[in-house]
């Protein structure tokens, strides 16, 4: 996806009482679900960006936040969390130069620009989600990755 991606989740957040994450990590971290489990894992190690829907612990503590993460494989930095917890759908995407936007629930757009290398978007990536318990029942309802018109068609989204 070398010039850039949209990816807009629906979902059923049942609970704030769940850790409950959706967006896109390397293949290799979304393969390997304790090292793609972000900040509860303590392991850095891929990449990618990812939407937290709520808090992992009450106290909010960073990286646990609700909001929009990168991972660069060394760490985690909040990008922002101005959408705030909840909602039942998010619009993520990243251009060519690293710009990038997020959306829950048709909001206007937060924006910025990841600085320093940027997002790489010549790596493998997967659509990966976290819900931290099952009886919680938190539900993706469909999911949609694109890429920019005239781009090459090079992206798919495998769902496990």
């Amino acid at each position: 996806m070398p010039d850039g991606f949209r990816l807009e989740v629906s979902y059923n957040a049942v609970s704030a009482s769940s850790r409950f994450t959706i967006g896109l990590i390397e293949e290799a971290g979304a393969s390997q679900r304790e090292s793609g489990a972000l900040a509860t894992s303590g392991s850095y190690t891929y990449r990618g960006i990812i939407h937290n829907v709520y808090a992992y612990d009450s106290q909010n503590r960073y990286p646990n936040a609700p909001g929009l993460q990168l991972a660069d494989g060394v760490s985690v930095t909040q990008l922002s969390n101005a959408q705030g917890n909840g909602g039942s759908s998010v619009v993520i995407e990243m251009d060519a130069d690293s710009n990038w936007s997020y959306s829950v629930d048709g909001q206007p757009p937060t924006t910025g620009t990841i600085g320093g290398a940027g997002f790489d978007l010549t790596r493998r990536y997967c659509f990966f989600t976290r819900s931290q318990k099952a009886s919680i029942r938190n539900q993706i309802t469909s999911v949609t990755l694109t890429v920019p018109q005239g781009a090459p068609q090079a992206a798919v989204l495998l769902v496990r």
